[in-house]
């Protein structure tokens, strides 16, 4: 796929499907976030189920974003392309983890409620070490997307792919986003306070993909910008 307006709007549309897909996952796997989450969870397998499918939809949308992007950003930046490349890879890969985790809490929920004495067993401290990866997880998976796009926005910001209030907008959200996993690092993750610092990179994405899908890539405004880097390339 070498054309700029099909790699826009591919990329569009799979940030909008990943985004989706991530809300609908959050709102699935809500229940292990629960106290009572081992009591609760053997009696909603298909939700769970669910849930986890949607973490990899998620990451099997976002995927692709790198490659596709690649041949774009490498005529204007090739070592920002292939950072971002990097660390988006690394984002995706974490989605696996997320994918398992509440799978291994749903088997273990079902052998707890069938325990003669759970509170007796070790179901208790697996769910517990279980959640703590899974805490351990999503501040590094954070902390690699976010990095991810501010040097993606950077890229567009400079090279004026997109407009800038857009590619400003993103830098803003990123930088946000990346003080919400360095505070998670610290065990500072209140809920209000995540949505504030994690809503403005959301909003952008989405924002930023219809765009790319109505717009595409303004290819002019960046060759104005940089025209001896396109034209050598």
């Amino acid at each position: 796929m070498s054309n700029p307006r099909t790699i826009a709007r591919t990329v569009g549309i799979l940030f909008i499907v990943g985004t989706l897909a991530g809300i609908f996952s959050a709102v699935a796997l809500a229940p292990t976030g629960s106290p009572e989450y081992l009591a609760t969870l053997a009696g909603m397998p298909d939700q769970i189920e669910a849930g986890a499918l949607l973490v990899l939809v998620m990451g099997a949308s976002l995927a692709p974003i790198p490659a596709l992007l690649y041949s774009i950003l490498k005529r204007h930046n090739p070592t920002g392309a292939l950072g971002y490349a990097i660390f988006r890879t690394i984002e995706v890969v974490t989605f696996i983890g997320f994918s398992l985790f509440p799978m291994l809490l749903l088997w273990l929920s079902k052998w707890y409620v069938v325990a003669v004495e759970p509170d007796l067993t070790c179901i208790p401290a697996l769910g517990a070490l279980v959640q703590a990866a899974n805490d351990l997880l999503d501040p590094i998976m954070t902390l690699f997307s976010s990095v991810a796009a501010l040097i993606l926005y950077a890229i567009l910001h400079k090279s004026r792919l997109i407009p800038r209030w857009l590619s400003v907008w993103g830098l803003a959200g990123g930088a946000l986003h990346l003080l919400a996993g360095i505070l998670h690092l610290f065990g500072i993750h209140p809920a209000a306070l995540d949505i504030v610092l994690t809503l403005p990179i959301a909003l952008q994405e989405m924002v930023c993909a219809v765009w790319l899908i109505v717009s595409g890539f303004d290819l002019a405004a960046a060759g104005a910008a940089a025209p001896s880097k396109v034209a050598r390339s």
